[in-house]
């Protein structure tokens, strides 16, 4: 009877430690750093996918090759209520339209209620790009949004506006040759909220996969971006090159918005999957303190283990 008191024990350790709803958003310090330095995160660990709470919105693109969707609170709301049974950790939306530039508005209010009511990752995802917020980030976003409803914006922007932005940051572009921007690509990631732009948040690392380009990109293998801010400051990232679900993407971590030139020729070799350049997952960092909590599931396993053997022994000792 003790015997099986302790694997029924055993068990309810190891689902407690790996249930979805033991996870929660919490943001890892960005590695970045501006001044032409690159950022390669070796502490980093790859995405990892996580129960998510689902909503797609179609848009068709217009004239301009621009494609707007506007999100009803009620769906943003209905992904909150599946956090909060457990059913998901993450809330995505997904955007499908053949655009150069993919927006999407989403309510204040709702967003407000993803903030407070959970602990969930948004995450935004269309052929332009995908980003990543931990739940810090969207508390953070939606306080500086006021009372105003925030759109997420982005945009494909042609090889030439990217060389000529290098152009005019001091030493950016000068050591880049012009067929890695033309074979790469460049993008432009905004939020917007009441006709401003909203560039940063609380700090904490999010996700950003942007398109690899045309210029021979391989899976795993590390590639440059560089990050061109408003105020012409530029930040330089290696990135991971994986298979998203519009193709080949790299990805990096950031913590602000701007510009971002994703440039062709890999500068780092991953070897055996890699441990470097990976993108740091704001989920895998536990906000109740996933170290101490695999500490005592260790620890608790050790004791139920010993326990165990301790009562073989006796049997075999009786016989």
């Amino acid at each position: 009877m003790k015997r099986k008191l302790l694997l029924a024990f055993a068990a309810l350790l190891l689902l407690a430690a790996y249930s979805p709803s033991a996870y929660a958003a919490g943001g890892l310090p960005s590695r970045e750093r501006g001044d032409g330095e690159t950022v390669i995160d070796e502490d980093a660990v790859p995405l990892i996918e996580f129960p998510t709470a689902e909503i797609t919105a179609a848009a068709a693109a217009d004239e301009n090759g621009s494609a707007a969707v506007a999100l009803e609170a009620d769906q943003i709301l209905e992904a909150v209520e599946s956090v909060v049974r457990g059913d998901a950790v993450r809330i995505t939306v997904t955007v499908t339209a053949e655009a150069e530039k993919v927006s999407a508005a989403l309510p204040r209010e709702a967003l407000k209620a993803v903030a407070e009511r959970t602990g969930a990752e948004l995450e935004i995802v269309s052929g332009v790009g995908s980003l990543t917020l931990p739940n810090q980030a969207v508390a953070s976003i939606v306080e500086k949004a006021g009372g105003e409803d925030v759109t997420f914006q982005m945009t494909r922007q042609g090889a030439e506006f990217g060389k000529e932005l290098l152009e005019k940051v001091q030493g950016a572009g000068a050591d880049v040759a012009e067929d890695r921007i033309r074979n790469g690509s460049v993008t432009e990631i905004s939020i917007l909220s009441g006709g401003r732009h909203i560039t940063s948040w609380d700090g904490s690392a999010a996700a950003l996969r942007l398109p690899a380009g045309s210029g021979g990109f391989e899976p795993d293998k590390g590639y440059q971006v560089i990050q061109v801010s408003g105020d012409m400051s530029r930040t330089e990232h290696t990135g991971r090159c994986v298979m998203g679900g519009g193709g080949l993407c790299v990805e990096i971590s950031i913590t602000h918005l701007s510009v971002f030139l994703t440039l062709a020729d890999a500068v780092e070799e991953v070897v055996d999957g890699g441990s470097i350049p990976m993108v740091v997952s704001p989920l895998a960092a536990r906000t109740d303190g996933g170290g101490m909590t695999r500490l005592w599931l260790a620890a608790g396993l050790a004791v139920i283990a010993g326990a165990l053997a301790g009562a073989a022994l006796k049997r075999r000792r009786k016989f």
